[in-house]
C-alpha cells in the first residue's frame, strides 16, 4: 500500500519544518520554503506505509499537522 504525506498546517516553527522538509526530501531551500508556505501540500508521495508514517512523525516532532493520503 502507498501513500502521500500530506502536510496540512505549519505551527508556530515555522523555520524547523522547512529544515525537517529539506532534510527529508531533494529540496533546496527555496522550494521547501515555498512548499512549507503553500499548505496544504504534498511532501512526498507514492510512499511505503511506513516511510509515510516515519516523515510523518517527524514533521509532527516540529509542530506541523500532517495527514497521509491518497493524492488523486
Amino acid at each position: 500500500m502507498s501513500g502521500d504525506t500530506i502536510l496540512a498546517a505549519v505551527g508556530p516553527r515555522r523555520i524547523e519544518v522547512i529544515k525537517a522538509v529539506r532534510e527529508m526530501t531533494p529540496l533546496e531551500f527555496e522550494d521547501a520554503r515555498h512548499l512549507v508556505d503553500s499548505t496544504p501540500s504534498i511532501v512526498a508521495t507514492q510512499l511505503s506505509a511506513e516511510s509515510a508514517h516515519f516523515i510523518r512523525v517527524r514533521l509532527q516532532r516540529v509542530g506541523a499537522a500532517t495527514t497521509i493520503g491518497r493524492h488523486v
